[in-house]
């Protein structure tokens, strides 16, 4: 049965594929997008879960809290999936290292008929960060006017990439990509409404320190593997905590993964892993 795949992970301290074109991911470190609090770290819109940025050598660090690090804690992490078809062959997709080069991912939802405009990649290829400060001081707004004016929201906030969002141009989200409060309950985010993101759709009280979102799939060529495509979509959503009386939640990265096969067949024996370039010292 073809099956959706949820694999949540708390980090503590811690031969031919499809031949169509997709955005093509970057090695530009532009895109990272840092997210702090005592555990520093760089995240990418495609496989990687953890990653050090060029222009920030040793931010994945562990520190002391008050910012002087400790020690180094890696690299890079990224994920691998695998698994097989009813007919026995091997489908992978994996990335080892950022680049533009050997890289089985691609940003943005799956399809077998990508759009390659560049603002369709431009949107897809980035990171979409939310800090709990700004969606407190938008609710205390709304709540005293029952409206926003678009200049007041960061933008992704507004450009959150949640289904009905009218806040995209030239992008049309017709299905369920990151959570949101639905504060109408109308079914689609827009943050003029009071709606707001959220980490998890069925605890949308639960606000971190600060959380973000990306979506990528394995619908490209495979020049990583250089073998068949899973053909998965990835939702990946990952949070910090600012909790100074619970010490490890406070050095902790929080990754949640959802992972949905898009193709035609089932995927059987699949398995799920992390790719891990440590450095440690």
């Amino acid at each position: 049965m073809k099956t959706s795949i949820l694999f949540l992970s708390a980090i503590f301290i811690l031969n031919i594929g499809h031949l169509n074109s997709q955005c093509n991911p970057s090695s530009d470190d532009g895109k990272s997008i840092r997210f702090e609090n005592n555990h520093r770290t760089f995240k990418t819109y495609y496989g990687g879960i953890l990653e050090n940025a060029a222009e920030y050598p040793g931010d994945l660090t562990y520190n002391d809290g008050i910012g002087n690090p400790i020690f180094d804690l890696g690299y890079t992490k990224s994920i691998w999936i695998a698994g097989t078809d009813p007919s026995g062959n091997l489908k992978t997709s994996a990335v080892t290292f950022r680049g533009d080069v050997l890289n089985d991912f691609a940003p943005g939802p799956f399809s077998i008929n990508p759009d390659e405009s560049d603002a369709y990649c431009n949107y897809w290829y980035r990171t979409w960060k939310v800090e709990k400060a700004d969606l407190s001081l938008l609710k205390d707004l709304f709540d005293a006017n029952q409206l926003l004016d678009p200049s007041q929201v960061p933008d992704d906030i507004l450009e959150w990439p949640a289904k009905g969002n009218p806040w995209i141009d030239n992008i049309s989200i017709d299905q369920d990509l990151a959570p949101f409060k639905d504060l109408n309950n109308d079914g689609i985010y827009n943050p003029m409404d009071g709606d707001s993101p959220i980490v998890y759709q069925d605890t949308p009280e639960f606000i971190p320190y600060v959380f973000g979102f990306r979506v990528f799939n394995d619908y490209k060529l495979h020049t990583a593997t250089n073998n068949i495509a899973v053909d998965v979509e990835v939702h990946h959503m990952f949070y910090l905590r600012n909790c100074p009386d619970l010490d490890p939640s406070n050095h902790s990265v929080f990754h949640k993964l959802s992972i949905t096969n898009k193709g035609t067949s089932d995927i059987i024996n699949t398995r799920i892993g992390l790719f891990e370039d440590q450095d440690l010292g």
